[in-house]
């Protein structure tokens, strides 16, 4: 499966749409649709922009890695400041870290 034609599907997903669904309201097959999102067919610039719309995203965000994926922190080199600043919105948003500060009085 592509990188892209993952993305698709989870934005796809995201907004509760079938395969066909989103082909239909895209102008395509469900076949097509289904090659593209398991990468057996390469989505064309216009189809990738109409996709974007119907699940309210942009072509860029489908065709780029989240940043989480792109900011993985290696031991191995410096850090970068996306890297940690991300790092940290994650502490920040646990549940667990949430629960065990209150459970301490933090």
């Amino acid at each position: 499966m592509s990188d892209v034609g993952k993305r698709i599907r989870r934005a796809r997903a995201h907004v509760g749409l079938t395969q066909a669904e989103l082909a239909e309201q895209v102008g395509l097959d469900r076949v097509a649709m289904t090659k593209i999102e398991t990468g057996e067919r390469q989505v064309k610039a216009e189809e990738l922009a109409q996709i974007a719309k119907v699940v309210r995203s942009t072509a860029d965000d489908l065709l780029r890695e989240p940043a989480h994926i792109r900011y993985r922190i290696n031991p191995a080199s410096d850090p970068n400041k996306a890297a940690i600043e991300w790092f940290e919105r994650c502490v920040d948003a646990s549940l667990f870290v949430r629960s065990v500060l209150a459970t301490n009085g933090g």
